[in-house]
């Protein structure tokens, strides 16, 4: 909460060693630099409540460090890229009130040490498998009834 606005600069991606980058709360506006996907050893992500347009780079899925990635609360449009259900580490994926649609790829459904994965206020993503654990996908009303950081 900086009170940032403007865009991502490319040029984000040349910082190699940079292991957590949160830019929260801001102004940012524009895409999501690809150049992003060349932070290996980024571990967290926080670019939410922001005004971020265009789609989710699939270029993302290249950060093999990355537990959180938190996008949540921008304007991202766009299905949600296949290519996130590769990545090795990830935890948390927290992707609610955007304007996403389609089909979540099943590699993203079928990733075991993926702990949440938010989605709510798309506009129109299509419901999780019944296969999928329940503790993990959460709706707007179930995180209201729960609370956010119940995970049994």
């Amino acid at each position: 909460h900086n009170n940032l606005n403007g865009t991502l600069p490319c040029m984000l991606g040349c910082v190699t060693t940079l292991q957590r980058l949160f830019l929260m709360g801001n102004r940012i506006v524009g895409a999501i630099p690809a150049k992003l996907g060349e932070l290996t050893c980024l571990t967290h992500l926080g670019l939410y409540n922001n005004q971020l347009t265009w789609t989710i780079p699939p270029e993302l899925a290249n950060m093999t460090s990355l537990t959180h990635m938190q996008l949540n609360d921008n304007q991202l449009e766009g299905t949600v890229p296949a290519e996130l259900g590769s990545m090795p580490n990830l935890r948390q994926l927290l992707l609610q009130n955007n304007k996403l649609e389609g089909t979540v790829p099943s590699a993203l459904w079928n990733m075991g040490q993926l702990d949440w994965m938010w989605l709510y206020n798309n506009q129109g993503i299509l419901p999780q498998p019944e296969s999928w654990s329940v503790k993990r996908f959460y709706r707007e009303d179930e995180l209201e009834r729960t609370g956010r950081e119940n995970r049994q």
